[in-house]
Formats: structure tokens, sequence, C-alpha cells
């Protein structure tokens, strides 16, 4: 599984800035600790001293004028064991960028990635209007459309569902960004496979209800990209504000529209496909 950038900075921050234990962010932000070790682990090759610790926590005013450190680098043989080697870096560098304090890149959602969702529903138009299917290719790009439909909808059902039950407090929120982060793989492959057998299904172009569907696959299609930073948002509160009760009024609101948005996006562009081939019959 891939985590997205922001969450990888904020469990490194947390770790390395913050002196939080690894067990305790991986199990604040869904991640296998395992995973998180990976991620700290270049950033200290050695095990400090709870002294040394304290002298490089970050705000220790002694930090900038710690010495070169004694600590043996692993690897070394036993006559170097004990010389004066050059301290290993251990709080992030600039290959490894954190936000400073007050400044969170958690959530954000880039417009590249917008663009990209609408350039994508743009091309799926485009070739809808200069392609002319055979029988046999109609009938293929139905089923695919339908398929794109079943699979695309019924995911993002079950994850609206089970948002629903988090903030009623139903569910846990580390077993619903499990959900997530299983059936977002299923939302998008099927909204790709609809934005791919739109040129098949000759749409026509002409009539107002083709371009009411279109505009309701392109708010599916961005409010996926948005939810994504929700998604992003809700792995990084800390577990006492993981419930309904303490989550942040503004980002609660968030949720419900996102929910409320994606399921009439993809109830139009549902009922509008149905009208659509009752009329082409």
């Amino acid at each position: 599984m891939r985590y997205p950038d922001a969450l990888r900075v904020e469990a490194i921050r947390r770790v390395q800035r913050d002196g939080q234990s690894v067990g305790r962010v991986a199990a604040d932000l869904s991640i296998a600790p395992s995973t998180l070790r990976g991620w700290v682990r270049p950033r200290s090759e050695f095990v400090a001293s709870p002294a040394e610790r304290s002298e490089i926590r970050p705000g220790n005013p002694r930090a900038a004028e710690i010495p070169v450190s004694s600590i043996p680098v692993p690897g070394t043989d036993a006559g170097e064991r004990g010389r004066p080697t050059a301290r290993l870096p251990i709080i992030s560098t600039p290959a490894d960028p954190v936000p400073p304090a007050g400044e969170s890149t958690v959530g954000r959602t880039y417009p590249s990635a917008y663009l990209a969702a609408v350039l994508a529903l743009a091309l799926a138009v485009a070739l809808a209007a200069l392609l002319r299917p055979s029988h046999a290719l109609l009938h293929i790009g139905i089923v695919i459309h339908l398929l794109g439909f079943t699979v695309g909808f019924g995911a993002v059902t079950v994850v609206d569902w089970y948002g629903l039950l988090w903030l009623a407090g139903r569910r846990d929120l580390v077993e619903v960004r499990r959900l997530v982060d299983a059936a977002t793989p299923l939302i998008w492959m099927g909204i790709v496979a609809l934005l791919a057998s739109a040129p098949l299904v000759h749409p026509d172009l002409t009539a107002a209800h083709t371009w009411i569907k279109i505009g309701a696959v392109l708010i599916v299609v961005v409010n996926g990209v948005w939810t994504q930073g929700l998604s992003t948002q809700l792995a990084t509160l800390p577990v006492a504000r993981r419930d309904r009760a303490h989550t942040p009024l503004t980002l609660r609101r968030r949720i419900y529209a996102s929910a409320a948005t994606s399921q009439a996006a993809w109830w139009t562009a549902i009922v509008i496909g149905l009208i659509s081939d009752a009329a082409r019959n």
C-alpha cells in the first residue's frame, strides 16, 4: 500500500520532532509499525541514551552545542568502537521536509489532481464526439459502462455508510480507514471504466440530459479527489478527537457535504443513464 506523502511527513514529524513512540504514532495514523520504522530508520542509525535523547529534543537550547558523539556507528569493527564519530542526523533534513510549526500539508489536495480529473473527462467527451462505434462495440461499451457504475457506486455507498456510522459513534476510525483504503481502488476503477467506455456508448451530445450526466460525473470525479484530502485529515487527528463529539465542526461539515454530494451526483448519473437507455430503445 502506498501512503500519501503528507501522511508520511506527519508520521515522521511526530516521531522525530515531537518524540512520540513509533507504536503510538502507527496506531494513531493507521500505519503498520514496521512501515513507520522503515520511514524513520534512515534518520536514526544508532540508539542514543536517554540523556542524549533529551539533549537533542527540539526546543532545547543546548541542542546546537552538542559535541561530536562518541557513540559507535553500526558496522565499525571492535578496534574502532568508541572512537568519536560524526553524529548522524535524527531530525528531518531538507531531503525530507517537515512543515514549520503552524504550517501543515496534511489533507492538502493539489490543483494538479483536479486538473487531471477534468482533463480525463474532457478527453472522454471529445472522443465520444469523434467516434462512431459499431454495433458490437456499442454493446461492449454498455457492458463496461454498467460494470463501472456497479463497482464504483457500490464501493462509494459502502464508504459513505461507514463514514456515517463513524460519525454516529458506531464504528472506530481505524476500521473506517481500513475500509476506505480497501475500497478506494474499486471506486477509481469504476470511474476509469465509466470514462473509458463513454465514447463507446455513443452518447447524444445534442441532448440536454446528456450534459447533465456529464456534469454529474465531473462532480463525482472532483469530489473523489477532494475526499482523499479529507481522509488524510481524519488520519492525523489525535486519538482523543477521533469520535464525532471531538472532531472539528468544520471537518464534520466537509464530510457530510462530501457524502451528500457523492450520493447526489452518482444517483443523478444513474437515473439519466437509465432514461437515455430507455429513450434509445
